[in-house]
């Protein structure tokens, strides 16, 4: 009994994301022309986005590390839409590192988060040693409701870097991704530093 509880419980917190993904997603597409521009802290940005993530670290028993830069100067921006885009990228490292241990017990799931700024542009880096991405699905990737081939049988919808996509574009940023399978990802998103 207790192991079926856990199933529903499990079954229904994926349906929770897949719900909160749609709306994000919903929610972006009637307010997109609008953007609440401030003044952010990158480092207290980043922090408080991390805090998210520690104790389903500690859970999931993946390895989680950050890096900030020091003196960073102020990143401007919507700080909600901000969050949205880079929780979902996050939580993509999360999701794929620990799909890899499912398939391979053996293996060490690791997600590392780092902020720079060089040259005029804030850079946000997420790296996993998940599942990867075919090669053959990577420019298709940040497509709404678009699946890799070897994560069709994960949970939620295909929106998580769509909506981070469109975030960043209004933001006049961008966002690249480099994979291979069975060896990770890394997402670089590019932020101007300074926007009227």
């Amino acid at each position: 009994t207790r192991e079926f509880l856990k199933v529903i419980e499990s079954e229904t917190n994926k349906m929770i994301k897949t719900i909160v993904e749609i709306k994000s997603r919903l929610t972006l597409h009637i307010d997109k022309p609008k953007l609440a521009m401030e003044d952010i802290d990158p480092k207290e940005f980043l922090q408080e986005l991390l805090q998210n993530f520690l104790e389903r670290a500690l859970e999931k028993k993946i390895e989680l590390t950050w890096e900030i830069q020091p003196n960073l100067p102020t990143l401007r921006g919507d700080r909600e839409k901000l969050k949205v885009a880079i929780y979902n990228l996050i939580d993509n490292a999360f999701k794929f590192s620990d799909v890899r241990r499912q398939r391979d017990p053996q293996h060490q799931p690791k997600v590392h988060v780092e902020i720079q700024f060089h040259k005029d542009t804030f850079t946000f880096i997420i790296r996993d040693n998940g599942i990867g991405i075919p090669e053959e699905d990577l420019k298709r990737i940040g497509e709404r409701f678009f699946k890799a081939s070897n994560a069709k049988d994960t949970y939620g919808v295909g929106l998580g870097i769509a909506v981070a996509k469109e975030i960043i574009k209004l933001h006049k940023g961008s966002l690249t991704i480099e994979s291979q399978v069975n060896e990770g990802t890394e997402i670089k998103v590019t932020l101007p530093y300074n926007q009227n």
